[in-house]
């Protein structure tokens, strides 16, 4: 940005979406860091309300709103009448994003039409002896920039795109993928959560095309786990797969198509064996690691190590990452800049 009034003017264009869960610490760091830079809104189910707090805190062009008995899908719901900038970015409340991407995704935007999303590198964060470890979150993923809609829903299933979620989109792009959600649900009710991240790779690649920013998007610390779906079988990964190829879910694929204008019998065809190859893989993937979780031998050995000695093992075989410096950022192709460097 040449300029804080540039910058301001782009920004502006930009709502910030924050779907928050038992986490108001966290929340409350985001709220004071983004420093009323940002229009917010926030999308609160914990049982408490933050209301004084945001009253005190959050700019007038901010919303706050407490709504404990609402999930995660149904308050996505409520943004159908609430977005009403160009830009759209939905965010976590303890994840740390950073701003310079976020006005860069922007701008980059701004001058190239057939693009519907922006997003950048995730890393896990973890300290040990003075030491900011970093762990690449999800490794295969790149620009999509096909001009074909079906190459690029192609492109982005056979990649690890789990993280533009957490990017910057049109805000046409997340009121369609809100609407078809909406359709699905009265179908599907809860089994759409296992469902909502392969809606959005459908919806966000078909409406354009896919920019990966080669920097550091946002930061998670290490111990903050993604907060598991409704725990029951029907949202397992083997689950999902099992019950696609006997046909459960057509109408889950046919009401995107026909929200999408692709509802051709060739197109249902190719998007069918898309999801289902996906699907295959992320069986296989989750039941390896069931298998493993399940072994005697593995149970045995976590009861036992003292967690101290566990968490220096990941350390030194690097399941933690590698060590954060200067020397990292040009190993991963990117520019040294004060700006990437967490503090």
């Amino acid at each position: 940005m040449k300029s804080k009034k540039n910058k301001k003017k782009v920004i502006n264009k930009i709502t910030i979406v924050i779907f928050s869960y038992n986490m108001h610490d966290s929340l409350k760091k985001k709220i004071l860091l983004y420093e009323n830079k940002y229009k917010l809104i926030i999308l609160d189910r914990t049982d408490k309300s933050l209301a004084d707090f945001c009253k005190i805190n959050l700019d007038k062009k901010s919303l706050y709103f407490h709504h404990p008995g609402k999930s995660y899908i149904e308050r996505f719901f409520l943004l159908k009448f609430l977005l009403k900038t160009q830009y759209v970015m939905v965010q976590t409340d303890d994840d740390y994003f950073f701003e310079d991407n976020i006005a860069k995704s922007i701008v980059f935007l701004e001058k190239n039409k057939s693009y519907s999303c922006v997003a950048g590198r995730a890393y896990k964060f973890s300290t040990i002896r003075n030491n900011i470890y970093l762990k690449n979150i999800f490794k295969n993923i790149f620009t999509v920039s096909d001009d074909n809609n079906v190459l690029r829903v192609e492109s982005i299933f056979e990649g690890n795109f789990w993280n533009t979620r957490y990017g910057v989109i049109r805000n046409s792009c997340l009121l369609k993928y809100t609407e078809i959600l909406k359709k699905n649900y009265k179908i599907y009710k809860n089994e759409m959560y296992k469902f909502m991240d392969v809606q959005f790779f459908l919806v966000v690649a078909s409406l354009g095309k896919i920019k990966i920013l080669n920097k550091i998007f946002y930061l998670r610390y290490f111990r903050n786990l993604r907060r598991n779906w409704p725990n029951t079988s029907t949202y397992m990964a083997i689950d999902m797969y099992e019950k696609f190829t006997k046909g459960n879910y057509n109408r889950f694929l046919k009401t995107v198509l026909s929200s999408l204008n692709l509802n051709q019998h060739k197109n249902q065809n190719i998007f069918n064996e898309i999801m289902k190859k996906y699907l295959f893989n992320y069986s296989s993937r989750k039941r390896k690691e069931l298998l493993i979780k399940e072994n005697s031998s593995f149970l045995l050995l976590k009861r036992l190590v003292p967690s101290v000695l566990k968490n220096f093992l990941k350390f030194k075989l690097g399941l933690y990452g590698e060590v954060f410096s200067k020397s990292w950022l040009s190993k991963s192709g990117m520019k040294y800049n004060k700006r990437n460097m967490p503090k």
